[in-house]
């Protein structure tokens, strides 16, 4: 299952997606195809046009070793401003499809440059193998699995509220 993060034109991670925006997304195992698909709350689906990338440093700062990503941006985005679900269609090697939609992964507006933030600075700490975040944020696990914030495995999760969303490392 895909680890995914949106960068908006300022290298910044984002909630908000627009023009500028770029989607970056690993994939837990070899792939012979990636498929992305956005979907609006009417049910629309958009395909993103998805290019694989090697990156000599790691894309999401975990790893300090070459690694395959890959990325799509929204530049030619047909959809209109809404919140959108993210599908995520991988084909293995070997013939095996996997599929994962992430509800209300992003909104889009139609501007050009950064998306607005809501103002507010997320705030995030992690205490032993605990994260503690204000009261309303929803937490992520690698796998894009919503998990609680106590007794978590050593891992990276992302930790959302509101427009903004920050990643998290647990050692």
């Amino acid at each position: 299952m895909p680890l995914y993060q949106l960068r908006g034109v300022d290298g910044r991670l984002t909630g908000n997606a627009d023009r500028d925006t770029r989607l970056i997304f690993q994939v837990d195992e070899e792939a012979a195809a990636v498929n992305v698909i956005a979907i609006s709350a009417d049910g629309t689906e958009y395909p993103l046009e998805v290019e694989s990338k090697v990156n000599e440093v790691s894309a999401f700062d975990i790893y300090d070793v070459e690694e395959e990503y890959y990325e799509a941006l929204f530049a030619g985005f047909a959809g209109g401003e809404s919140v959108y679900d993210l599908r995520f269609i991988c084909e293995g090697l070997h013939g095996e499809t996997c599929v994962q939609t992430i509800e209300k992964a992003f909104s889009f507006t139609n501007g050009s440059g950064v998306a607005s933030m809501d103002g507010e600075r997320l705030e995030v700490m992690v205490s032993g193998r605990d994260i503690i975040v204000p009261e309303g944020a929803v937490i992520f696990d690698a796998a894009g699995q919503r998990c609680g914030s106590r007794g978590l495995s050593a891992g990276v999760y992302i930790v959302r509220l509101g427009a903004s969303a920050v990643k998290v490392l647990v050692k």
